[in-house]
């Protein structure tokens, strides 16, 4: 079944390329140098078709491998394992992505070049129609100067100017053929680009530099969070010590006057027993 691209591809190819067989037939066998740049305008214009082919081929295979990609990642395990199942286009843009990367590097195209050379071409063929005219034109005018006569050889060379106009037509009209199937080619990779976009934000998303970097972010939102709890039991913390550091001076303080009592009372009594001995030794 074909895709809107291919379909695209084929309905331009057979319009442009029936105005350039058309002009191709016009040439054949009335003028050799614009049978030549018509064959080459058809040669430009089937490269470009082929080309844009090819890159619509790679659009599709590349949104269907879109398609089947997982829609979450468990870890980096789990992006390891579908990394070695992916395609090598589709592999190399995921590793782009993973690097921060816009995308893979596309090779460079031949159409959008060819969509203006065959414009080119075909204005320098109607410049050569009209080199050839006025070369008739000057050849006949030096040659007579009987009216009927000069009337008669301006015929054949404005019948080449006519017919120089064709290469111009040709161009144009590959290029315009050419220039609308790119359009829908380039439709299609964008859809396919669009898929992948779309696995980036999602499954891609946490192991991406932006991924990681917004992971680091909320860390550090959550541990702010977290600062201002710690700082209260500090706080909290702070207290208890000062209210523990009073309670042991006032501790000490009362052990010392405990100590001090008792020994005062132990002295006073050491005292007494000393005048009770001595007065005894007195009276003996």
């Amino acid at each position: 079944m074909l895709n809107s691209g291919l379909f695209a591809i084929l309905l331009s190819g057979a319009a442009g390329g029936a105005l350039v067989l058309h002009a191709a037939r016009a040439y054949q066998g009335e003028s050799g140098w614009g049978f030549a740049l018509v064959l080459l305008i058809g040669l430009g214009f089937v490269t470009g078709l082929i080309e844009l082919v090819w890159r619509d081929r790679r659009s599709v295979a590349l949104r269907r491998q879109c398609g089947a990609l997982p829609t979450t990642l468990a870890d980096r395990d789990a992006l390891d394992a579908l990394r070695g199942t992916l395609s090598p286009r589709l592999r190399a843009e995921v590793e782009a992505l993973l690097g921060g990367r816009r995308g893979a590097v596309e090779p460079p195209t031949l159409t959008g070049h060819l969509v203006g050379l065959l414009v080119m071409l075909g204005l320098l063929g109607t410049f050569l129609g009209f080199v050839d005219t006025l070369a008739g034109a000057r050849m006949v005018l030096e040659r007579s100067t009987d009216i009927d006569a000069i009337r008669n050889g301006l015929a054949a060379p404005l019948s080449g100017l006519t017919r120089s106009f064709g290469t111009s037509l040709a161009g144009v009209a590959a290029s315009a053929a050419l220039g609308l199937a790119a359009a829908s080619v380039r439709r299609g990779e964008a859809r396919a680009r669009g898929a992948l976009t779309h696995f980036a934000a999602g499954a891609l998303a946490p192991f991406t530099p932006a991924g990681r970097q917004l992971a680091a972010l909320e860390s550090l939102g959550r541990h702010g969070d977290a600062l201002p709890r710690a700082a209260d039991a500090l706080s909290a913390a702070v207290a208890r010590l000062e209210s523990l550091s009073v309670d042991l001076v006032e501790a000490q303080r009362t052990g010392a006057r405990i100590v001090a009592t008792e020994l005062s009372g132990a002295v006073r009594g050491t005292t007494s027993e000393l005048a009770s001995a001595a007065e005894r030794m007195a009276a003996a």
